[in-house]
């Protein structure tokens, strides 16, 4: 998988189609699923509105952060690094990613007690479609290249 198109240096999409069909099913079925059931409550607008500027700035933060790591991919791979420069590159990617991942967890956990179950409702689908609607515009950014 080149993240480089031969001819110039210019960035392309380096994941294949299916992870942006996956991400784009994800989206919509993420969305359904929240609007349908934050409008049955007493208080919907408010609740859809909080679940709208969540999902956006959610979608914002994971962009800005899968922007700044794709130039680093498309980086190792142009430059063809060594095997132990590869291993400690993995190492650091995969120290990053556990990171997040805890990081990901934990916080709505540790707000489990102080929050109502429908910021939690929110903050968990607006997390799931601002990481699939970063992957679907990276996409359109960088897979138009191809």
């Amino acid at each position: 998988m080149n993240t480089l198109c031969p001819e110039t240096t210019e960035l392309v999409y380096p994941y294949p189609r299916n992870r942006v069909f996956l991400s784009a099913i994800i989206t919509v079925l993420s969305v359904i699923l929240a609007v349908t059931l934050l409008l049955e409550e007493p208080s919907s607008m408010l609740l859809v509105i909080s679940y709208i500027f969540s999902t956006i700035v959610v979608t914002v933060l994971t962009y800005f952060m899968k922007e700044r790591l794709y130039p680093f991919l498309a980086e190792e791979k142009l430059r063809g690094i060594t095997d132990k420069e590869k291993k400690v590159s993995q190492w650091k990617m995969l120290i990053v990613a556990f990171f997040m991942l805890i990081g990901s967890i934990l916080v709505p956990l540790l707000l489990a007690g102080i929050l109502s179950e429908h910021a939690w409702f929110i903050m968990i689908t607006s997390f799931t479609a601002g990481v699939s609607i970063s992957e679907l515009m990276l996409y359109f950014r960088f897979g138009s290249n191809r």
